[in-house]
């Protein structure tokens, strides 16, 4: 073997183990970003702070909006009342666009962990989401969160909650401070007004 041909054999072996250590690389990183998307964080102090509730509830939340106070009414019309199962929703919400979050990280005081089987079920992309939750198969609530809320237009969020609103004739309840608004879910304009507000504020 000359010279010239153990050199071109050596070249090529280390081309190929620089293939390898970039193609193993490169796989490690698009499965850090690939789990990064499918984790879906549920912080504790924005449960049900953007609620989505029966429309029968309007005049009920808009009391508590008008006088910064909610009350736990019992002519409030709960939403495990009307009956929807989450095999149900997760359908709805998957014909319109939204994925499936494979988890849940859980924010509260001292904790933050992983949920491995949560009550709570998430449907988004890029760290928004409609939530719902339930003991059992009946869901008991069903709210909005995002930490992403600059790029919630490039996501199905509003046609979601369309979804919601036409199926089940909900409304968005958002208790923020800075917010206080209610949303009528059969609109989708206001859907989006709604939606860019938040958007306009991200880019302050």
């Amino acid at each position: 073997m000359n010279l010239n041909l153990k050199i071109l054999i050596l070249f090529l072996g280390v081309v190929l183990i620089l293939f390898y250590l970039f193609r193993d690389s490169r796989n490690k990183k698009l499965s850090k970003k690939s789990q990064s998307f499918s984790t879906m964080l549920l912080w504790e102090e924005e449960f049900l702070m953007i609620e989505i509730t029966s429309a029968k509830n309007y005049e009920i939340v808009l009391e508590e909006i008008q006088n910064e106070i909610r009350r736990d009414s019992k002519n409030k019309t709960h939403t495990s009342n009307l009956n929807i199962n989450k095999t149900e929703l997760s359908k709805l919400l998957s014909e319109t666009g939204l994925k499936k979050y494979n988890q849940i990280s859980y924010l509260g005081p001292g904790y933050n962990k992983i949920l491995d089987n949560p009550n709570s079920i998430a449907y988004g992309s890029l760290q928004s989401a409609i939530f719902f939750d339930g003991k059992n198969e009946v869901i008991e609530n069903i709210w909005l969160s995002s930490f992403n809320w600059k790029e919630i237009n490039q996501t199905n969020i509003l046609d979601g909650l369309y979804a919601l609103g036409t199926k089940y004739d909900m409304i968005l309840v958002d208790y923020h401070p800075v917010q206080n608004k209610i949303i009528n879910l059969k609109n989708k304009l206001d859907i989006e007004k709604y939606l860019e507000s938040y958007i306009i504020r991200s880019d302050r």
